[in-house]
């Protein structure tokens, strides 16, 4: 199985960054999204929005605060749409809990339904759909993550729980993307 392309030192991207990526990547290159007007959704580590941004503008459409029922939220992280349902999955931050939460998150109403603690302080998720079809949840451990700095793991998109893929931390410092071509995976 390919291992998705993990950025070390020299790329650590911001948020601005990636977003402006995503831009020029709605942009210059064909994409159904852009030519279907379906949304682009955004989320950041520094607050609890989630929103719609215009993919041609950058202008940011709609904002809706983030909520998990009896939690509260501090901030979101990883981002992915699963490439068969189109069910929206999130890395968010609890108030007083260790390892990040996976929750499924509609993009509208900003309601966040618990799927489960990974163990981890992830900082990316991604979808890849092999030529099988079979589709997998990663995720890229963040530099704050004091067992598994930059490590690459599966998630199990119904519990949240984390199986170590590869262990990056002996390569990177700091691999906080995660990304794979819908084409190829």
């Amino acid at each position: 199985m390919p291992f998705p392309r993990v950025l070390g030192p020299r790329f650590r991207p911001v948020l601005v960054l990636n977003l402006l990526i995503v831009l020029a990547l709605n942009l210059f290159a064909p994409s159904a999204a852009r030519a279907q007007g379906l949304p682009l959704y955004t989320i950041s580590s520094f607050d609890t929005q989630i929103r719609t941004v215009d993919p041609l503008t950058g202008v940011t459409l709609t904002s809706v605060p983030i909520t998990l029922a009896g939690r509260t939220v501090n901030g979101a992280n990883g981002l992915a749409k699963h490439p068969v349902t189109g069910q929206l999955f999130a890395i968010l931050q609890i108030s007083g809990q260790s390892g990040r939460e996976l929750v499924g998150l509609d993009p509208t109403a900003g309601v966040a339904t618990d799927i489960g603690n990974t163990g981890h302080n992830f900082a990316g998720i991604a979808f890849r759909r092999d030529s099988q079809g079979a589709v997998e949840l990663f995720g890229i451990a963040g530099t704050g993550d004091a067992s598994n700095p930059d490590d690459l793991f599966t998630l199990n998109p119904a519990t949240g729980a984390a199986t170590l893929v590869d262990d990056r931390a002996q390569i990177s410092t700091g691999g906080e993307t995660i990304a794979f071509d819908p084409i190829d995976g």
